[in-house]
């Protein structure tokens, strides 16, 4: 079963995919979406982090492209007034989920599982929940306990198992510098 912490990364990687209202230029080719960021305003400005493509800080809002635009464009209707239900989300997470290889939230229970549960923190998030509000909610099951002294081959073991996956908008904050921001 995976663990909240996992379901928060598909949910919050959902939710920054989400087009939020008027999407003036999905007909472009490829689509550009209009998103909503966790926090608005602030004493940043709007700046361009990709040809193209906004940040707009005082309405709090961010352009961007996904490939083929089919994964915005399912999470679309969530984006709407009203249409972001806990079913809506669900359904839809399950639907996303679904284009990766043998997951399947129609005829596994399990993956029915994970959809529910990627649905339920993307709905939190969407309803205006930030994702760092979300994470710092949640629990771990089991907290970590270990002695100073197996702190280090722990930690070792835990980098050498883990599988890096480079996921990114190229959306930081200005205080970032400008080398990050493109």
């Amino acid at each position: 079963t995976p663990s909240d912490f996992m379901i928060f990364s598909l949910a919050v990687i959902l939710r920054f995919l989400t087009p939020i209202g008027d999407q003036p230029r999905v007909g472009e080719s490829p689509p550009v979406f209009v998103g909503r960021l966790d926090v608005a305003g602030g004493t940043a400005e709007d700046f361009s982090y990709v040809s193209g493509l906004h940040v707009r800080k005082s309405d709090g809002s961010y352009e961007f492209r996904d490939g083929d635009g089919i994964v915005p464009l399912l999470l679309r209707p969530l984006g709407r007034p009203g249409g972001c239900s806990s079913t809506a989300a669900s359904f839809l997470a399950g639907e996303v989920l679904s284009r990766l290889e043998a997951f399947d939230f129609r005829g596994n229970p399990d993956h029915h599982l994970i959809a529910e549960r990627v649905g339920a923190m993307l709905k939190r998030m969407l309803s205006g929940e930030s994702a760092l509000t979300l994470l710092a909610s949640l629990d771990p099951k089991q907290p970590l306990l270990l002695e100073e002294r197996h702190l280090a081959e722990a930690v070792q073991q835990e980098v050498e198992a883990a599988e890096a996956i480079d996921v990114h908008t190229h959306l930081f904050p200005t205080s970032h510098g400008e080398r990050l921001m493109q």
